[in-house]
């Protein structure tokens, strides 16, 4: 029962993930999502202490302990105190799904139930940005850029982009009648929100997740690929109609900021953190502290790259721990049952590219993907008494 009431509470933590930034209840208390991953830490620990056993975590567990050591010692040589203590605490919550997930999610079953929380907390997200839309309330940038209150249009354009392959598996049986209509309706308003976000990052993540529409859904007969592709010109279809015109606009200028554009000055801010990485060797070995960036660079921005963040945050090291982590994640992902393989490798892969593009390396999100990456296909080991 104690496990049960454990995975509850983390379905809860997952569900409240992509809409956490139009929650916040003050310094204090924080979103609704921080709320919702102290209790499932409550939850889980209990639940662990009332069984008297433990899964048998293995090298990549300890990795992911290791990457954190490093972020907490940084405090010793952080260029910025109060970002670092900010960070630790992040980065402590965030990663704790990790452990939580292990324990609590070894059965596909129970992943589904935890991309089902995914793709029902993305229905929220788009609910408010559909309603912002609606009343036209939300600018950035000078250019009408629609997203829910407290979000930063690309970051949401990500989020809502990770659930499309999950929802996509969970359109499929063995799935509910329930979690398959919930989950087809993910199908369409994902995309259609993620247009009216304007987000050029968050357009080539949909692209990749549109991919995994098609392959997931069309897997097997000839006839169920041609029910895929029409599926997915509906899906777009559909998104086109409801995108206004200033979106379309500043998506056709993908290619010229990618070739030469700048980026929103994003190249700027790689040169100047590759220049800060570079100038010492303690700079380069463990960076300049958890969150550092904005303080060592001196740009006002943060890194706007997850790879170049943690780079200079962490150093080498912390890099080569980081990378590590997701190349294991990602090879036990490729190693995952045939029914959930291709909804998690498409998410991580959307995820992989859409970081390229900002800062996400104690985004709650990140490690709940790193961690069911590798959950899916981990080996099974016996439990510690």
């Amino acid at each position: 029962m104690t496990y049960r009431i454990a995975l509850f509470a983390l379905c809860l933590y997952v569900f409240t993930m992509p809409w956490e930034h139009s929650t916040d209840m003050g310094s204090q208390i924080g979103s609704i999502c921080r709320v919702m991953g102290i209790l499932a830490m409550i939850a889980g620990i209990g639940a662990v202490l009332m069984r008297g056993s433990l899964r048998r975590m293995t090298a990549f567990h300890v990795t992911a302990g290791i990457f954190y050591l490093l972020v907490l010692a940084s405090f010793f040589w952080t260029v910025d105190d109060d970002a670092t203590a900010t960070a630790v605490r992040s980065f402590a919550q965030a990663m704790f799904v990790v452990w939580l997930l292990w324990e609590f999610a070894p059965e596909m079953a129970q992943r589904r139930r935890l991309m089902f929380s995914y793709i029902a907390g993305g229905y929220v997200t788009s609910y408010l940005t559909m309603r912002d839309f609606l009343s036209m309330r939300i600018t950035t940038h000078n250019e009408v850029r629609i997203s829910a209150e407290g979000w930063n249009p690309n970051e949401l354009a990500v989020v809502l982009s990770l659930g499309v392959p999950f929802a996509a598996r969970l359109v499929l049986k063995p799935s509910s009648l329930l979690v398959r209509i919930v989950a087809l309706g993910y199908l369409f308003i994902a995309p259609a929100t993620v247009l009216l976000t304007a987000s050029r990052g968050g357009a080539i993540a949909m692209t990749i997740a549109g991919l995994s529409v098609a392959l997931i859904l069309g897997e097997g007969s000839a006839r169920r690929k041609i029910v895929a592709i029409a599926l997915l010109v509906i899906i777009l279809a559909a998104a086109a109609a409801v995108a206004p015109q200033n979106s379309w606009d500043r998506l056709t200028t993908i290619g010229t900021e990618l070739n030469g554009g700048g980026m929103n000055d994003r190249l700027a801010i790689l040169r100047t953190g590759l220049k800060v990485f570079s100038a010492s060797v303690p700079n380069a070995a463990v960076g300049v502290g958890a969150d550092g960036f904005m303080d060592a660079v001196g740009l006002g921005y943060v890194a706007h790259n997850t790879y170049l963040s943690v780079l200079v945050n962490n150093g080498i090291v912390g890099f080569a721990i980081f990378m590590s982590l997701l190349a294991r994640a990602a090879m036990s992902a490729m190693h995952s049952a045939s029914p959930e393989r291709k909804a998690i490798v498409f998410s991580l892969l959307c995820w992989t590219v859409a970081i390229a593009a900002g800062s996400w390396d104690h985004n709650r999100v990140s490690w709940f993907l790193l961690a069911i990456s590798y959950t899916a296909g981990a080996p099974v080991l016996p439990a510690l008494p």
